[in-house]
């Protein structure tokens, strides 16, 4: 009977000194400079044992920076074939963009070049079967909370189609229909002028031979990216352009990207683009559609 009071009291002596410890750990704690409490040892315990208190944090780096400094992406897709024929690609794209609380100034510019070599008896013949750039930048202005206006010029050159240069400017507000930090989704409203420089002999269009072509556009469109998981990045552009005035028809761009992230900085990536040009007259086609895969490389200033 003695020794079995003697343990309980032992037990209870040791219990009483454990909490004692814990409220003297406890008493002892210290603050970081970020706020957090970091433990501080007390006599008798390891400071070693101690684990200072952590907190789980978002430190995903293509969230929305609005720190006023430019962040971009540089991708490069590049293929090539031999064999009975030969052929070579290569396409380039970069963007970049300087976002601030109440505004947004952005850039992009894209390049694609495309070869192919054919033997047939002997004779070997090469063709040019892409060469075309295009490129723009867009000025945003915050005018509420929910809504924006914008200013914006895109620039397009398509050898192929005879095309030297297209120009269109745009100036236009939107709503932001979704704004959060996993998602944007925006609406478009505005009008624009485009104005079409090509080369000799010219094209078609209504059935008359130009060199130069222009026309007041209305612009309707809409944009948006998301994030279905922590590594992977979904982007869309939609802008539809019918002409004002006389010459019926107009034009549909169609934009959409999805990036796997590799690590940080490197990232796969898949762009879909389509072009719709109303106005084409063969032997140039209406549509134009591509596909390009590569690799993508995040960059900060």
């Amino acid at each position: 009977m003695r020794r079995a009071i003697s343990f309980l009291s032992e037990r209870r002596s040791g219990t009483a000194c454990a909490c004692a410890a814990v409220l003297a750990v406890a008493a002892a704690q210290d603050v970081r400079a970020d706020g957090l409490p970091a433990l501080t040892a007390v006599p008798g315990m390891q400071a070693d044992k101690l684990k200072p208190l952590t907190v789980a944090r978002d430190v995903r780096s293509d969230k929305l920076k609005k720190d006023g400094k430019w962040h971009g992406n540089a991708s490069l897709s590049l293929s090539y074939a031999t064999g009975n024929t030969r052929s070579s690609s290569l396409a380039v794209s970069v963007d970049a963009a300087r976002h601030t609380e109440d505004s947004k100034l952005s850039f992009y510019l894209q390049a694609l070049g495309t070869r192919a070599e054919n033997t047939a008896n002997g004779v070997a013949t090469t063709a040019t079967t892409a060469n075309q750039w295009k490129g723009g930048g867009r000025y945003d202005r915050n005018i509420s909370e929910k809504t924006f206006g914008f200013v914006a010029l895109d620039m397009t050159h398509d050898r192929i189609q005879l095309l030297s240069l297209r120009s269109v400017a745009s100036l236009g507000s939107g709503y932001h229909l979704i704004h959060t930090e996993e998602t944007h989704w925006n609406l478009l409203g505005g009008i624009s002028y485009r104005d079409d420089r090509y080369n000799v002999p010219g094209v078609m269009i209504h059935d008359r031979l130009h060199l130069r072509f222009n026309t007041a556009q209305l612009l309707l469109g809409e944009e948006s990216s998301s994030r279905p998981t922590s590594s992977t990045t979904l982007r869309q552009r939609l802008i539809v352009m019918p002409n004002l005035g006389a010459a019926h028809g107009g034009l549909v761009n169609f934009n959409a990207s999805i990036m796997v992230a590799i690590n940080a900085s490197l990232s796969l990536k898949v762009t879909i683009q389509d072009r719709y040009n109303s106005l084409s007259q063969p032997p140039i086609r209406k549509n134009d559609f591509l596909l390009l895969t590569g690799l993508n490389l995040k960059f900060d200033s």
